[in-house]
């Protein structure tokens, strides 16, 4: 009988410690501290950026839930591929070409801690990339125990950057930002119908109002906090880009 107890210990013990040891203890999480595990996100390029290149960037926080140090390693898949982009991330305090696929570099991750040293790059030339939405999945992992894993998908989409002709509009001033209830937009000179339209990263349309010369002011209560982009078109053209951060 007791040797029977000893083996059944034994057995539970061993069990124990190896899903102990295949256990999820990294969470990925985006800049608004949402968690990504598995989910897709979407980048389109932020507004600003000068030619002949654009870029999007995606930023995450890597979270060791585990109570013991993990040796944090990150690599990129590239699901679906355009010739005319380069992809490339950044991890551990270094920055790889787009060849490199794992980061040579690692991070010594201490339970409890969160990693903010990874980003990943999407630049092309506007003049000879064709727009696309181009599929990648990031996975972060511990060297030492590969099982315990986390992966995020991106989608870089480049068609957003030619929806709408594009011209510009000076002089704008937008704040506060971040904002609270409301997004004051003050307009100093419009010819003819211009609008006001926020977008989340994604390019979902969220909030459109008619836009006049001099102040505006825009009610953004019902936007979760997070990042969007606030948009002004006029005559159909778009005139400005601005990114906004909602923290009702």
């Amino acid at each position: 009988m007791y040797r029977k107890s000893y083996w059944l210990f034994t057995f539970c013990i061993c069990f124990l410690m190896l899903n102990s040891a295949n256990a999820q203890g990294i969470l990925i999480k985006d800049r608004n501290g949402i968690t990504k595990n598995g989910d897709t996100v979407i980048v389109i390029p932020e507004p600003g950026q000068k030619p002949p290149y654009t870029e999007m960037s995606s930023y995450f926080f890597i979270h060791n839930i585990n109570s013991n140090q993990i040796v944090l390693k990150a690599r990129k898949r590239e699901l679906t591929y355009s010739s005319t982009a380069e992809h490339s991330i950044c991890f551990a305090g270094m920055c790889y070409t787009s060849s490199i696929y794992t980061a040579p570099g690692f991070v010594n991750l201490q339970g409890g801690k969160t990693d903010s040293s990874f980003s990943g790059h999407y630049r092309y030339l506007a003049t000879t990339h064709t727009p696309t939405k181009d599929l990648v999945a990031y996975t972060f992992y511990d060297e030492n125990n590969p099982a315990d894993s986390a992966i995020v998908y991106v989608i870089y989409n480049s068609m957003q950057a030619t929806s709408v002709p594009c011209a510009t509009m000076s002089n704008v001033r937008i704040y506060p930002n971040p904002a609270g209830k409301t997004i004051n937009i003050d307009i100093p000179n419009l010819s003819g119908k211009a609008n006001i339209h926020i977008c989340d990263m994604a390019g979902s349309k969220l909030l459109v109002a008619d836009a006049a010369t001099g102040h505006n002011a825009i009610n953004i209560e019902t936007l979760p906090r997070g990042t969007y982009i606030l948009s002004i078109t006029q005559n159909g053209l778009l005139m400005l880009n601005h990114k906004l951060d909602a923290a009702p």
